[in-house]
């Protein structure tokens, strides 16, 4: 999630550092170019800003999304935890009172119930 925030940070300076430049480049040049570049100029500034609020407003939108999802995959891969780790114990009795039969059944141990834990790269894309 950290690498999102960043993305929109660096987005987020690039463009307000072309929009200064910009308005600056126009207020230098602004006698010679005249009154009515001056407004292109701010217009053009102005359409830039807008378009990066709309930017920025939909990206946090998403990332909020994104943040409650995450949340929601998490409580339920602990209830599956919980569930798995009750089982694997019902797992245990039962292979034991199997053994204790007579005559006994020698049965291998369970197999395990989840798959080994792997660190896993997070791609982030759209």
């Amino acid at each position: 999630m950290m690498d999102t925030a960043v993305i929109i940070q660096l987005l987020g300076s690039a463009t307000v550092a072309a929009v200064i430049g910009a308005v600056i480049n126009g207020i230098v040049n602004r006698k010679k170019l005249g009154a009515e570049a001056t407004e292109i100029i701010t217009k053009a500034a102005s359409g830039v800003v807008a378009d990066l609020r709309a930017d920025n407003e939909r990206l946090r939108h998403r990332l909020t999304q994104l943040e409650e999802t995450q949340d929601e995959w998490e409580l339920e891969r602990e209830e599956w935890k919980r569930v798995l780790q009750v089982h694997a114990a019902w797992d245990l009795m039962a292979t034991a009172a199997v053994k204790a039969a007579i005559p006994p059944i020698d049965l291998p141990p369970p197999p395990p119930l989840t798959p080994p834990v792997v660190k896993r790269r997070h791609h982030v894309s759209e």
